[in-house]
């Protein structure tokens, strides 16, 4: 529930966010390293999602499904509930996961 986001971003300890952090800023998690699975996307609309991130993305994962939501938050799962479960349901069942 929203709640319980919240609190686990209230609660983790500075240590964990710091090194998150810098993590993410390590250039070797950033290479175009192929992904071979099928891959589901779920995006709240925003203007970094362009043609040119799209190409991109497909040039690493062309088998990806992209659904952009507009209207939606960083935490769009909560914000339609039902409609991420149907769309993660149909991917899976799509590919008989």
């Amino acid at each position: 529930d929203a709640q319980a986001v919240r609190d686990a971003a209230f609660f983790t300890p500075q240590e964990v966010l710091s090194r998150s952090m810098r993590a993410m800023g390590d250039p070797s998690i950033w290479e175009a390293d192929a992904i071979e699975p099928p891959l589901l996307l779920i995006l709240a609309a925003q203007p970094a999602w362009d043609e040119a991130y799209f190409a991109e993305v497909n040039a690493i994962a062309p088998r990806a499904e992209t659904h952009v939501w507009e209207g939606a938050s960083h935490y769009l799962f909560m914000d339609d509930p039902e409609r991420f479960a149907r769309l993660v349901r149909s991917f899976l069942e799509d590919r008989g996961l």
